[in-house]
């Protein structure tokens, strides 16, 4: 066999693996993805136990009891919020039925008076048979489904939180991983928390009605590189149409958050997160497209920190150290 076969050979046995792999991430989703959610949870919440334990000579078993409490508020305030957050948007539904049903009305007569050719009758028709209480039992159906899978991640944690305890051996490999993965986690976490609570702030000042939901959705959506912040900023601009239509408020506020995502998108996280993880912006699109049709929405929100381990693992191996320099755009 000469040396462009076996190049033929190992670039088709490269393709299957990568099919097979694929194939097998996406069979084991439902498993894969509350584990690997609990880890970045547990990468988070990792340092404040040392930290408890080596700075302030806090006992390992109420340094570990101090951290799981950490974690359970957490928990709690996120589930809190996202609770009275639904909460006003499902008693604010039939007004916002409204709404819609009298903009979408001003606008056929808007068509009516320029003559334009629009079946009026049927439209009409349509908007009397809005699908409203379809819409609220996916909804319940799927808020139900992310807090039973948010209580497995949570279960996970705790269990590798008091793993942790039970092992005193360092791995400098698993020690880097989790460092990185750490401080990425740790300054997007507060990143996007800023930016969610200068929304909320931004909108509540102006009146803007769900201004509370569209804060938490803005930290969420934060976590997701690039299309997160994007979708952060037109989120509002539905709610901001149907309650001041295209006057001057909904125009300030959707500058004001573009103003706020800009800052804190491209001088504050860029400055708190340096190239620690040394991926390129493209690396990054990519993965991201990757990961969203791997493990969907969850694949978009754990992108960049699956592609930088990715990274890592290919870095420590002698074979496969140029595909880890082309990732951070070296070559």
């Amino acid at each position: 066999m000469d040396a462009s076969e076996k190049k033929l050979l190992l670039g088709t046995a490269t393709l299957l693996g990568a099919i097979s792999l694929t194939a097998a991430l996406m069979a084991t989703r439902q498993i894969l993805v509350p584990f690997v959610l609990a880890f970045f949870f547990y990468s988070l919440l990792s340092p404040l136990l040392n930290r408890l334990e080596s700075r302030l000579k806090i006992p390992r078993p109420l340094a570990l009891m101090l951290t799981v409490l950490a974690l359970l508020l957490i928990a709690g305030l996120l589930g809190l919020f996202i609770s009275l957050s639904f909460k006003d948007f499902l008693q604010g539904i039939p007004l916002y039925e409204e709404r819609v049903r009298n903009f979408i009305q001003v606008f056929l007569d808007q068509a009516k008076s320029f003559n334009l050719p629009l079946d009026t009758e049927s439209i009409q028709n349509s908007l009397k048979n809005l699908p409203v209480f379809e819409f609220l039992q996916d909804l319940t159906t799927s808020t139900l489904s992310w807090v039973g899978d948010f209580s497995l991640v949570v279960l996970f944690t705790l269990f590798m939180i008091s793993g942790s305890s039970l092992s005193k051996k360092e791995n400098p490999f698993l020690t880097q991983l989790q460092e990185e993965i750490s401080r990425y986690t740790a300054t997007k976490a507060f990143v996007s928390l800023l930016t969610g609570l200068f929304a909320g702030i931004l909108l509540s000042l102006f009146g803007v009605e769900l201004s509370l939901l569209i804060g938490v959705l803005t930290f969420l959506l934060n976590f997701i590189p690039n299309l997160g912040s994007i979708l952060a900023t037109l989120l509002p601009l539905p709610l901001l149409i149907l309650q001041f239509g295209l006057q001057w408020q909904t125009w300030s506020v959707l500058v004001l958050l573009l103003a706020i995502q800009f800052i804190l998108g491209n001088v504050v996280e860029p400055k708190l997160v340096g190239k620690s993880l040394g991926l390129h912006p493209i690396t990054i699109l990519l993965f991201l497209m990757f990961w969203g049709f791997v493990w969907g929405l969850a694949g978009l929100f754990l992108a960049v920190p699956l592609t930088a381990v990715l990274k890592i693992i290919l870095s420590r191996l002698e074979s496969t150290q140029k595909l880890a320099k082309l990732m951070a755009g070296e070559i």
